[in-house]
């Protein structure tokens, strides 16, 4: 009989080489580019050659060129932070920022739009917040595409000893819950006294989507909020996506049996089910329960 320290150090041994083949496996489809500096690239993303992603709402591009390390990029210009195969993508949208000189005339304002075309991909209702930041602001945000509604926010205080680093609820800092499935949407801001009252402290509006995960209020952005600059000095923040599979152009809002019908389309690999995408606007695939990996490709998901 063996010694059970024996048998203990081999159990753990093949648990271990085990973990390490499937975290060996690859995410991208085979001779296809899997990484872009510090992000991986999961098919259905791809970069490069069509055969390395699903369609062209999956291309994506690696800025080599401009940046080092390198960026990736969706839809020719929106900056990916992050790709999760559960359906979510991270990208960096725009903020509104308005501000004013102590006689209240605006120095630098911009109302920014973001725009995701008619595809699978939406603004994630569960990871977002539309997001004013201001003591003297009214924010508003108009959505299209799928869901149409208005949300906003209005704030006004003059005593800068009512507001709470971290707490955003309404002085100071404004947050709002965004409906399910809207794919376009525009910010805008305005002002009651154009921030004269508040001035010494605040003299910006913003407002934005954010990752509400992310965003941690704090009162040094009443004075300019200034993260995430691009090359000509417009800051962002992160916006979560959600992302589904159908067969676009042609047929759209694909349920799972309509998609396992048609096997030469179909997107999930062997060791996978299908089931409804996080914005219902196609399905998603998730490997069987005992396998790891990616369930976009065909062998993807590997038993444990």
């Amino acid at each position: 009989m063996g010694h059970p320290m024996v048998l203990n150090f081999f159990f753990f041994l093949e648990f271990f080489l085990c973990l390490t083949a499937i975290s060996a496996l690859s995410v991208a489809k085979p001779g296809c580019q899997e990484t872009c500096g510090n992000f991986s690239v999961p098919y259905p993303f791809g970069i490069g050659n069509t055969n390395c992603y699903r369609d062209l709402t999956f291309e994506l591009i690696c800025n080599d060129t401009y940046y080092n390390p390198p960026k990736l990029f969706w839809a020719t210009n929106l900056e990916v932070v992050n790709i999760s195969l559960l359906g979510q993508i991270g990208t960096l949208g725009y903020v509104s920022n308005y501000c004013y000189n102590s006689q209240g005339y605006v120095t630098s304002g911009n109302n920014p739009s973001f725009n995701l075309n008619d595809n699978t991909f939406s603004f994630s209702d569960t990871e977002n917040k539309f997001t004013a930041i201001g003591c003297d602001t009214l924010a508003y945000l108009f959505a299209f595409n799928g869901e149409n509604f208005t949300s906003g926010c209005a704030m006004i205080s003059t005593n800068i000893e009512e507001l709470i680093n971290g707490s955003c609820t309404g002085i100071g800092c404004c947050q709002t819950s965004i409906p399910k499935g809207f794919r376009y949407f525009e910010i805008a801001i305005s002002s009651y006294y154009n921030h004269t009252k508040v001035y010494d402290f605040n003299p910006c509006s913003s407002a934005f989507v954010v990752d509400y995960n992310w965003y941690n209020f704090s009162t040094s952005d009443l004075l300019n909020f200034t993260y995430n600059l691009d090359n000509y000095g417009y800051a962002r923040a992160p916006v979560v996506l959600d992302w589904a599979i159908n067969n676009w152009p042609m047929e759209t809002d694909i349920s799972c049996e309509e998609a396992m019908n048609n096997q030469t389309s179909y997107a999930c690999g062997n060791n996978s089910v299908c089931g409804v995408s996080k914005n219902g606007l196609g399905y998603s695939c998730n490997c069987s329960q005992g396998y790891q990996g990616n369930p976009y490709l065909q062998d993807g998901c590997q038993g444990t």
